[in-house]
């Protein structure tokens, strides 16, 4: 069995900084373990929260890949062929930040944590929220492993919604102003900056949609995250 005992390289990184501002989540994690070394949990289950760390480590990694590439397509022509392969390398980014989204929904889900925490789900609300892209689209397609809620069409709507030719989505930012002529809608810059790239899936019913904007739920994410793990130490 592992322990954190075996690994004395789990040092404290941030020293004397207050756990709460030690940035990003992923060293707070690190940190609130090395921090509470001598708890039993991190003796008898140190494997299961080890990777918590990797798993919002990936968040962070995956999030910070695709901020730089919105900054990039910024700069870019609005049709190129650089443009084309950085818009392509969002739809990737997302795909394996869903991923990394679902091991921690199934981390919360499981017996490890529920034995001790029975309403672990109630702390992972906007997780629990986005997995359904996970589970109909980056994980496995509905259309290539459908359940029996997933009629024909919604299969086709989500296998279409995060392709590469389901073509791109964008919602407004706060307090932007909609473009009023041809030039300022193939502006990249005022594209990029000032709308929300939105990744739309339907879910169930025909017309029921649901919209994942990572600008929006990835600080939500992963205090979510945090905070779930954090509460396994304190109750340990």
């Amino acid at each position: 069995m592992f322990s954190i005992k075996q690994f004395h390289f789990i040092k404290d990184p941030a020293n004397d900084i207050p756990l709460n501002q030690v940035m990003p989540i992923s060293l707070r994690i690190w940190t609130l373990f090395a921090r509470n070394r001598e708890k039993q949990i991190l003796h008898t289950g140190f494997l299961n929260l080890n990777g918590t760390i990797d798993m919002t480590s990936g968040l962070e990694y995956h999030y910070a890949n695709f901020m730089d590439t919105v900054s990039r397509l910024s700069e870019l022509p609005f049709v190129s062929d650089e443009t084309n392969r950085s818009e392509n390398s969002l739809r990737h980014e997302i795909i394996a930040y869903l991923n990394r989204m679902g091991q921690f929904y199934h981390f919360a889900k499981s017996s490890f944590v529920t034995r001790r925490i029975p309403n672990a789900l109630d702390f992972i609300p906007t997780i629990s929220k986005f997995k359904v892209f996970r589970d109909k689209h980056s994980a496995h397609r509905s259309i290539d492993y459908p359940h029996k809620e997933d009629s024909v069409g919604v299969q086709q709507a989500q296998a279409w919604g995060l392709s590469s030719v389901g073509g791109l989505h964008f919602r407004p930012k706060e307090n932007s102003k909609p473009p009023t002529n041809e030039n300022e809608w193939m502006d990249s810059k005022r594209r990029w900056t000032q709308r929300y790239l939105c990744f739309q899936m339907r879910v169930k019913g025909e017309n029921e949609f649901l919209n994942f904007i990572i600008e929006q739920e990835h600080p939500r994410i992963i205090a979510e995250a945090f905070n779930l793990v954090e509460k396994l130490i304190e109750l340990n």
